[in-house]
């Protein structure tokens, strides 16, 4: 034992001062609890890869045997000399129990036992996801429990604190940073996803001749795919309430070959969800007002604030005396000037 103390160091002052003021003056731990805790760990470490090429009724029931006898001498051995973790591992059982029994009872008796406080059939959507979170607090509890609980039979109070407090802080950062990244990640592919990876547009105006300049595109070598899109800013008002936004029109055709936004609908049937974007009416037609010319006949003139026939008319509005005019629910768009903007190495289709 003399020369694994030497190895590291121990033999020394420094070694001396370090376990008198780190360690428990007396180790608590005996050495068959020691053995047989390695040798449990061990046999749990050979047993997961065979289990996993191998799926045996026999060699599961003996995992679930290794696992009991692990927590028993692990309760019995380490954490019976600190009774603050030891009964924070027995809570924290009693809790993991609760919440997994009440994940695999089945839905008669999970319907009896919700009935003071829940009328409906069945059970109800949360009663899963509550059995889960329950179960999952206690196997927090008895994990940190555990984890405490060991190190106290080994280091002094004052060692054990900073070793738990910086690895919980560790593992705080870790956690935050994991998800995070996460999300992050995923805003990325969804904001590229929904838009190609070269734009082009016009400097000033729209691009009227938006086909010619798709059609060039198309035989660059290493363009997959083009789709033309108009763009523009509009104002949207509901109830009183308008917010800016920027309006976007997609080729339904065309648009899945480019972006990922078919993948982004949530529908069984996505293509069809697609073609149902089409318009409804022809896109050809003149949305500007006729007017007649004056014929001097006496009726008065025409009011100034009246379209004309240039100006396009909002349809969002509704119509007079119409149920949506009466509660105000409609959302009326007006567009002030804005131009078209090509998309994905294609150009704009002004609609």
């Amino acid at each position: 034992m003399r020369w694994l103390l030497r190895l590291l160091g121990w033999d020394s002052y420094q070694g001396f001062v370090a376990r008198r003021y780190l360690l428990v003056r007396e180790s608590k731990i005996r050495p068959a609890v020691r053995y047989s805790i390695i040798a449990l760990v061990l046999a749990r470490m050979v047993l997961i890869p065979v289990g996993m090429l191998e799926k045996s009724e026999l060699l599961w029931g003996f995992n679930r045997i290794l696992e009991g006898v692990f927590i028993v001498v692990l309760v019995f051995g380490v954490m019976r000399h600190s009774r603050l973790a030891l009964w924070a591992f027995i809570v924290g059982l009693v809790i993991s129990g609760i919440g997994g029994t009440l994940a695999t009872i089945s839905t008669a008796h999970a319907h009896a036992l919700l009935s003071p406080i829940y009328d409906g059939p069945g059970v109800p959507e949360w009663y899963g996801t509550v059995a889960l979170v329950i179960a999952a607090i206690g196997g927090v509890i008895t994990f940190l429990a555990t984890f405490f609980g060991t190190l106290r039979a080994g280091f002094t109070f004052f060692t054990t604190v900073p070793i738990g407090g910086v690895w919980i802080g560790t593992m705080a950062l870790v956690c935050v940073l994991s998800v995070m990244s996460g999300f992050e990640s995923d805003l990325r592919n969804k904001i590229l996803g929904s838009n190609a990876h070269i734009q082009v547009t016009r400097e000033d105006g729209d691009m009227t001749n938006w086909r010619d300049v798709k059609a060039t595109i198309d035989k660059v070598p290493g363009v997959v795919a083009s789709t033309p899109y108009a763009q523009s800013e509009i104002v949207i008002a509901a109830n009183n309430n308008g917010q800016p936004v920027i309006i976007k029109g997609i080729d339904p055709k065309s648009v899945g070959k480019v972006t990922k936004l078919v993948d982004y609908i949530d529908d069984v049937d996505k293509p069809g969800a697609l073609k149902r974007l089409d318009p409804l009416v022809d896109d050809n037609h003149d949305l500007g007002v006729k007017q007649r010319a004056d014929s001097g006949s006496g009726v008065d003139p025409s009011p100034t604030e009246l379209p004309s026939s240039d100006q396009p008319i909002d349809f969002s509005l509704p119509a007079a005396g119409s149920a949506a005019a009466a509660t105000g629910s409609a959302a009326p768009i007006a567009a002030p000037t804005g131009s078209a903007t090509p998309i994905a190495a294609g150009s704009a289709k002004h609609y």
